[in-house]
């Protein structure tokens, strides 16, 4: 896998905001032989600035790529997964390559040993927080497209409060978000119609045969019936023991993780919202999010709260800050960030 082409790799990426079905996405594109769809990593949004006009690499940068993604393994496990580091130990520096087949040149060091590939032809990148910068992805490569997954806005924040762990419950700090994800995504989708597809969760789950067809057909990679079948996956053992470093309650959520792997999709979760947040938290997710929602068919399901007055909420300026900070943290040159990083997960060690 390693000593594969990068320049015959086309790279596309799953965009959407967490919790939308994007994970179970994943799981669907490594059952093809010729994909690859790697661990949540998010290098290429954290060089994006410092390294997007790069053709040569000296050993430093690939050093400090190489230390990001082994301070960032300590926060988010690649669980399943591992990296070669030693593969850039054996190449020739100064590395004349663009910041484009360096990504992919990165994604071709993931290995999944319980299914090794053998000939890679396409890389999949998913990660919530490109969601914010197809812009600027879509700048790397004209061959590169984007699947937008999309979930009912009162499911996806019920999904969040359920399995907060690293984020906020927080009902309308979460609206919010979803509100201001998914408007950067229709907006990508209108400068872009041929390179962007919007999946609805709800699709892929209770159609999920058509809706990975149409998904497969959109990036021109080949279907198969194998890839409505889940594999099963043998799970990481002694997970307390090889990450000591976390809390148990971020153990507990990579175990989760693990399971959802092999778990069957169950519909029933579609509208589980309607039982599982409070008639005021619906109201809320209406007030804020229904207007937007209803272009993907999310009806208002409760009167509206007063949308001015939770626009004007600690937690709603909130959620909206916490876009405002993802903007700027893509600006940075990478060392400051490698240094906020280091300093988070020192926190936790």
């Amino acid at each position: 896998m390693t000593n594969q082409n990068k320049q015959t790799i086309t790279r596309h990426y799953i965009l959407g905001i967490g919790r939308s079905g994007t994970t179970l996405l994943v799981n669907i594109f490594n059952r093809h032989k010729n994909v690859l769809a790697t661990p949540e990593s998010v290098f290429t949004q954290f060089f994006f600035s410092s390294f997007k006009n790069k053709t040569v690499f000296t050993e430093k940068d690939i050093a400090a790529i190489l230390d990001y993604l082994a301070t960032y393994e300590k926060l988010a496990p690649f669980i399943n997964w591992s990296f070669e580091y030693a593969y850039f130990k054996s190449i020739k520096y100064p590395l004349k390559i663009t910041f484009d087949d360096l990504i992919n040149l990165i994604h071709l060091q993931f290995k999944f040993p319980q299914h090794e590939k053998q000939e890679i032809r396409f890389v999949v990148e998913k990660n919530p927080g490109n969601s914010l910068f197809g812009k600027q992805l879509f700048q790397l490569n004209g061959n590169s497209k984007a699947i937008v997954m999309i979930r009912d806005y009162r499911a996806n924040i019920l999904s969040r409060k359920e399995k907060s762990h690293w984020r906020t419950p927080d009902v309308i700090y979460n609206a919010k978000r979803w509100l201001t994800f998914n408007q950067f995504l229709v907006k990508l989708k209108f400068k872009n119609p041929n390179k962007v597809l919007f999946i609805k969760y709800e699709d892929l789950v209770t159609n999920q045969e058509n809706t990975v067809k149409k998904i497969f057909s959109f990036l021109n990679i080949p279907y198969s019936k194998d890839l409505l079948y889940p594999r099963k996956e043998q799970q990481e053992k002694n997970l307390k023991e090889k990450y000591k470093h976390l809390s148990s309650e971020q153990i507990e959520v990579l175990e989760l993780k693990i399971k959802s792997i092999n778990s069957p999709i169950y519909t029933s979760r579609i509208d589980k919202w309607k039982t599982g947040l409070s008639e005021l938290e619906i109201k809320n997710c209406d007030s804020i999010c229904s207007r937007f929602g209803t272009n993907f068919g999310y009806k208002q399901f409760k009167p509206f709260n007063k949308p001015f007055i939770l626009k004007c909420s600690p937690s709603f300026i909130k959620g909206r800050l916490s876009i405002t900070k993802q903007k700027i943290l893509f600006k940075l040159p990478y060392a400051i960030k490698l240094k906020r990083l280091k300093n988070i997960v020192s926190k936790i060690t």
